[in-house]
Parts: C-alpha cells; structure tokens; sequence
C-alpha cells in the first residue's frame, strides 16, 4: 500500500506518453500547408478540420488526472501521520 502512490505516478506518465503518440500518429503531419494556388473555400476546409485523435487526448487528460491524484495522495500521506 506503501507503494501505490508511487505505481499511480509510473502509470500516469506511461499513459500520457502512450495518448502523445497516438494524439501524434492520428493526427498525421500535424501541419497545414497552404499554398497561393489554393482557393478561399479549400483552405477554409483545411482549417476547419479536426487535427488532433479525440483518443489521444482523452488519454493524455487521464494520464494527468492520475500524475495529480498520485501527488495529492503522497501529500495526504505526509500530513496524516
């Protein structure tokens, strides 16, 4: 129980470097390039476009929930007794 604080921190940080990668592959490049050629409405398209996997970031927000609650139990500990 001792060391349950400190799993929560490892998996924490495990999950949010799984949710950067996947955040990272979904969204492929992650650059919009847009030339002088293009017209008004393609590149309002392209800027309107979702860039980043609602996967993805929705691990990254889980990943740093669990990092907090880690932090706040060791806090808890250290002031209970």
């Amino acid at each position: 129980m001792a060391a349950a604080p400190w799993y929560l921190l490892a998996g924490g940080i495990f999950v949010v470097i799984v949710g950067y990668f996947i955040a990272r592959v979904g969204s492929g490049s992650g650059h919009i390039f847009i030339s002088p050629k293009m017209s008004d409405e393609e590149i309002e398209r392209l800027m309107n476009e979702p860039q980043g996997s609602l996967l993805g970031n929705l691990l990254i927000l889980l990943g740093f929930l669990t990092i907090i609650i880690s932090l706040i139990w060791r806090i808890v500990r250290i002031f209970e007794g």
